[in-house]
């Protein structure tokens, strides 16, 4: 998010710098306590082992991360942050009412990966969208890059639950994985890296020349997903593959200011 201002020549309020990681880190965790609340059995998965063991300071975490941002939307009231948390608000609650239900047959409401990517890219390209439509300013390139960086999140997730399948067999958890299996889920990875390649090569030829290092690093996103994707059985220890495919998503912002 943060070279969107500069890239689009709008201004963001400081409460908005202080309640998107907020509001991010409050659906990390609320995700997860959904997760280990289901059900009584140990998990698999070290960050949910974390979790269940700390549930209670957690819960509390949240409620002081609520009340943040509460009183960033409340003093001075910002119509902006009240616009975007509602539009945030309604895709977790659904998101979350998935999680929580938990479907495992064959629905398109069994995707837990596309919500997630949703929330992601809305979390971060609703606010600059908003201020340019009101400016009528077109909103066509932010809307593209929005999108890529959907398209991006939602191969991350993806190639984590391809990965994760056993431990989500395990725990019993919503995957799209599950729901389609791992060859048509593998397929549907190459596919959307594809897709996302050609998509942002032809952007390339078409923007004006100040949207080209944000597409750039979106396309060594793509790329980096393809080859943590390919090195995942070296990448397993300390789910290495993790933390690699998470740092790909600080390369806009390292690229821009490089």
């Amino acid at each position: 998010m943060l070279p969107l201002p500069a890239l689009f020549h709008i201004t963001l309020p400081i409460s908005w710098y202080i309640s998107l990681p907020l509001g991010t880190w409050m659906i990390y965790l609320s995700d997860h306590i959904v997760d280990v609340t289901r059900k009584k059995q140990e998990y698999p998965s070290p960050r949910h082992q974390f979790i269940k063991r700390y549930l209670s300071p957690i819960i509390v975490i949240i409620v002081c991360i609520s009340v943040v941002i509460v009183w960033q939307v409340l003093h001075p009231f910002s119509i902006l942050l009240f616009s975007v948390g509602c539009i945030l608000a309604s895709i977790v609650a659904l998101h979350l009412l998935i999680v929580r239900i938990n479907p495992t047959r064959h629905t398109v409401l069994n995707n837990k990966e596309l919500a997630i990517a949703i929330i992601y890219g809305a979390g971060i390209y609703a606010a600059p969208v908003l201020i340019l439509y009101q400016q009528k300013i077109s909103i066509l390139v932010p809307v593209c890059c929005a999108l890529l960086l959907a398209a991006n999140a939602f191969i991350n997730l993806l190639m984590a639950s391809i990965i994760e399948l056993k431990w989500d067999e395990e725990m019993d958890n919503t995957s799209l994985v599950r729901v389609m299996g791992v060859n048509q889920s593998v397929k549907l990875f190459h596919g959307l890296l594809l897709l996302c390649g050609m998509g942002i090569g032809w952007l390339l030829l078409k923007v004006p020349e100040e949207y080209i290092p944000m597409l750039v690093t979106y396309l060594a996103m793509t790329l980096g997903h393809l080859f943590i994707y390919q090195k995942r059985e070296l990448l397993l220890t300390h789910l290495a593959y993790r933390k690699l495919s998470e740092a790909l998503f600080w390369l806009p912002v390292i690229g821009f200011f490089l």
